[in-house]
């Protein structure tokens, strides 16, 4: 479906020499790579930022000098603004502090909310960060692995139970979910809240990509569910993956209970996270106030690309199965059936020309996938596409 936003998405941008991790780190971290492979690896999209958030920025940029900025509230004002009309959930802007990124708000409450050597439980195949964030801390990453059941990934409750029973008290939740795509039920996220409640487990929930839900999908806000106890659990939420803004770090820890919320604003106090970044600041604000149309065409942009991708497959490479997309902009498929270990795969992906990221790095029962990035322009994606057809032919 065509949108007003299309011939923005299908501009091809050059963005070799800028300074891209995406782009100009490929052969940094996967070794030699064609002059002109194409990346589909990392989660950053290859589209302008929204008109307005790019004029906020340019317009901070023009002022030549770049100090501390003030401490406003009109940001957070504008963050809870969007919770509420997006997604339903109206934590009040006071219940938002603001934190350089989530993987660094995660961090910190890993190490805030549990003690050296206790266990933290993950679900995997998961963001990779998690996983650091936790051993970096000197916790243990206590595994509880996604089940897949025809090409649908879920979440085991059993195994969860189990390792609430051994005592683990602190759960990352990825939600949506990255690799899988899954944009969890209300009845699955309600029946998870049950058990958490049950155990009294606190529950830190990375919501990085609740704007990135495709068509007939709905995005639950796991805090909103009435199962949940403001004391026991924290959302993570920013418009950086939304509208593309990786390198201008910011985002909010949300906690609705004040007693938690003002033992995490001491913390990020004293890790010396208060300062936030200027032109983060401001183009999340810009983004939040008026960025949804932009955000609105990107998402039936994503689903005619992950459409496209579907098709392809399965008229060439039939016997790898994509999971249904159902939120964020990166597929997640499964080449167990080409007999290839997964070493062998991405190198002849890499000799044909396109990047993708290998599975192992999202942790157990990732090896043998592939993730692949759907945010570049479709005449990129068709041609990596075709590159991945040689690649695992």
């Amino acid at each position: 479906m065509s949108t007003a936003f299309d011939h923005t998405f299908d501009t091809l941008i050059d963005r070799t020499g800028t300074g891209s991790l995406k782009w100009d780190d490929m052969e940094r971290i996967f070794g030699p790579v064609p002059q002109n492979a194409i990346p589909l690896w990392v989660a950053d999209m290859d589209f302008h930022a929204p008109e307005a958030v790019q004029n906020a920025v340019k317009d901070v940029a023009a002022q030549g000098i770049y100090g501390y900025p003030a401490e406003s509230s009109a940001p957070r004002e504008a963050a809870a603004t969007w919770l509420a009309d997006r997604h339903g959930w109206a934590p009040g802007k006071e219940s938002l502090v603001t934190v350089p990124g989530v993987v660094p708000g995660m961090a910190l409450l890993i190490r805030e909310l549990t003690a050296p050597g206790d266990g933290v439980a993950v679900q995997p195949p998961v963001y990779p960060p998690l996983f650091d964030c936790v051993r970096a801390a000197g916790r243990r990453v206590v595994e509880n692995p996604l089940v897949e059941t025809d090409g649908r990934w879920g979440m085991d409750l059993g195994g969860l139970e189990g390792i609430f029973r051994g005592g683990v008290r602190l759960l990352l939740l990825c939600s949506p979910h990255n690799p899988v795509g899954r944009v969890w039920t209300r009845d699955e996220l309600s029946a998870l809240a049950d058990l958490c409640q049950r155990y009294g487990v606190m529950v830190v929930a990375d919501e990085i990509h609740h704007d990135l839900v495709l068509p007939g999908h709905t995005h639950t806000v796991f805090a909103s569910l009435p199962q949940c106890q403001p004391d026991r659990v924290v959302t993570c939420v920013s418009a950086s993956k939304s509208f593309n803004l990786g390198g201008l770090p910011h985002a909010y820890v949300v906690a609705t209970d004040g007693a938690l919320r003002q033992r995490i604003a001491h913390a990020v106090v004293g890790r010396g996270l208060a300062h936030g970044d200027l032109f983060g600041m401001v183009a999340q604000e810009a983004a939040h106030r008026h960025g949804a149309p932009w955000l609105d065409a990107l998402r039936m942009y994503i689903a005619d690309n992950a459409a496209m991708l579907q098709d392809r497959l399965h008229s060439h490479l039939p016997w790898v199965r994509m999971a249904t997309l159902e939120g964020t902009y990166l597929a997640w498929l499964d080449c167990r059936a080409s007999g290839m270990d997964e070493t062998t795969m991405m190198r002849r992906l890499v000799a044909a020309g396109v990047v993708p990221s290998g599975g192992r790095f999202f942790g157990t029962g990732g090896e043998g996938h592939l993730r692949v990035n759907l945010a570049t322009p479709r005449t990129r994606l068709s041609a990596a596409i075709a590159r991945m057809i040689v690649g695992l032919a």
